[in-house]
């Protein structure tokens, strides 16, 4: 009578709380092979490949909204008595998910070709070149689907001529891919004559990486390994590195979550 909207707030449940359940899974396999050629008796090839594939699934079990508010103005959900509404209502509001799946590809080959390159004052000098390339892709989508659909989509569902369950369509799919190539290479030498009862090795080494996605990159390293007695070795290093960001880290790839913890378990985990 005052011209004010009234709102009111009903809650109920279609079942026990472990109604909606979450189903994840990981799935993952690999193959590798490896052959090694000996040439000239010192040195030697090595050829390596690899093929790995992991796939993540979510299936979340969710409530199809729309559906719900479509059944409600068709009168065929009573949310003050959800016992009483259409059969075929409620499991069009129950068949309903959230969906994810994960798929991660990577192709490595490889191939090292080492031995002794001269006899230095402390024995054989060794060195070793090598190659390597790879390809990485990743894959995801993610989104609400009715039960089974795998991201496919799916058709409208009416009641005696009323839509409740709108068209879904399909889920878009996030892709991202990287090819890497690689050459490297170290030499170690021993320095001391092995009449001195001490070792000093010294060894070079550097990788060179080119991207097809952020670019190349060189890291060079040098490390020192001193030995005055059979029971002590002093060891230096130095080097670059430089690991590339994971394509699951990308800010398209819509997988990040913030999870922030309260109470007890903030307190234990807390840095």
């Amino acid at each position: 009578p005052n011209s004010v909207d009234l709102i009111q707030n009903v809650s109920f449940a279609f079942g026990a709380e472990d109604q909606l359940q979450t189903d994840i899974e990981l799935d993952t396999w690999g193959a590798s092979v490896g052959l090694t050629k000996d040439i000239d008796g010192n040195f030697q090839l090595k050829l390596l490949g690899n093929y790995g594939r992991s796939t993540t699934t979510l299936q979340n079990d969710s409530i199809n909204e729309p559906a719900l508010r479509n059944a409600i103005v068709a009168g065929l959900f009573n949310p003050y008595d959800p016992a009483s509404s259409d059969p075929a209502a409620v499991d069009l509001a129950l068949d309903f998910q959230e969906f994810g799946r994960t798929r991660q590809d990577f192709t490595n080959l490889r191939a090292i070709f080492d031995g002794d390159l001269f006899e230095a004052p402390g024995g054989a000098a060794k060195i070793a070149l090598g190659w390597e390339w790879y390809n990485e892709e990743f894959m995801s989508v993610r989104g609400e689907q009715v039960n089974g659909a795998n991201g496919m989509g799916s058709d409208p569902v009416s009641i005696d001529g009323t839509l409740i369950a709108p068209e879904l369509a399909p889920l878009a799919e996030f892709k991202l891919d990287r090819q890497v190539t690689s050459v490297f290479g170290e030499l170690v030498v021993p320095l001391l004559p092995a009449s001195t009862d001490m070792d000093l090795v010294v060894s070079l080494s550097g990788r060179y990486d080119d991207y097809s996605d952020i670019g190349d990159t060189f890291n060079p390293r040098v490390g020192v390994t001193f030995t005055p007695t059979d029971w002590l070795s002093l060891r230096g290093a130095w080097g670059e590195s430089f690991n590339a960001p994971s394509l699951a880290d990308s800010p398209e790839a819509d997988l990040n979550r913030l999870i922030v913890l309260a109470g007890s378990g903030a307190r234990f985990f807390a840095p």
